[in-house]
């Protein structure tokens, strides 16, 4: 072979020999930040229900998302303070006696009906006994001693459309001096007892009193203890028959 006819064939085969020195393998995975994984992709936080949350937070079974920013108000530990609550429609009327903290249930004729109910933490030696002394107090308060002896009285849980059906009270009458001349009282009042949900000895007590100028107005007085309801909580009772 020729001299020039060589130098062709030399210089393929130095460009082959080059490109097979240069070539190899595809390159490992650098691992740097381009490269994504599906095992490193985080799933979206989810709520109780099984939903995302929307505020990106993990959230536990059974948690309520917010939770402890919201304030739950404890449950009261004994019965509420009890109301008497008047059926009929009656007025309203200015009391004829001031007694702080009561609330008047209507005007009738002469006369004007009010009431008050408290919880307190003793339990009463016996109901009964404990009522008297309740009326006993509010009558001091009226600055006035009770006439006679306690009787007995029904005041009224709710009723069947037959009779009435409620707790024993005592009941008694009294007079106050006032600058627009005597007021005739006549009041009833019943204690009963009432443990917390934790056990300890409490109280729920109400009074009604039926305040009448001139003489006192019986048919009003009747028409008091029909037209009312005592939210006691207590059991019904039979009349005169108190609990031990």
């Amino acid at each position: 072979m020729s001299a020039r006819a060589a130098l062709p064939t030399a210089v393929l085969l130095v460009v082959l020999a080059t490109a097979a020195c240069t070539a190899g393998p595809a390159p490992e995975p650098t691992g740097d930040a381009t490269t994504t994984s599906t095992a490193d992709v985080v799933p979206p936080a989810r709520g109780t229900d099984g939903t995302p949350d929307a505020s990106g937070d993990e959230t536990s079974p059974g948690a309520t998302p917010g939770a402890s920013d919201r304030t739950t108000p404890a449950a009261p530990d004994g019965p509420p303070s009890p109301e008497v609550r008047s059926l009929a429609d009656l007025p309203t009327a200015a009391p004829l006696v001031p007694r702080p903290g009561w609330q008047v249930v209507a005007g009738t004729g002469a006369c004007v009906q009010s009431w008050r109910g408290a919880v307190g933490t003793d339990a009463p030696t016996t109901p009964r006994e404990a009522s008297v002394g309740l009326l006993e107090q509010v009558a001091a308060e009226d600055g006035a001693d009770p006439v006679g002896v306690p009787g007995d009285v029904l005041l009224p849980l709710g009723g069947d459309g037959v009779r009435l059906h409620g707790v024993n009270g005592v009941v008694q009458s009294w007079t106050v001096a006032t600058a627009r001349g005597d007021v005739h009282v006549r009041g009833a009042a019943r204690v009963v007892r009432a443990p917390t949900f934790g056990g300890e000895d409490s109280t729920q007590s109400v009074v009604i009193v039926l305040d009448c100028v001139g003489s006192l107005d019986e048919a009003a007085w009747k028409g008091l203890l029909e037209g009312v309801r005592v939210g006691l909580v207590a059991p019904v009772e039979e009349p005169g028959v108190w609990p031990s």
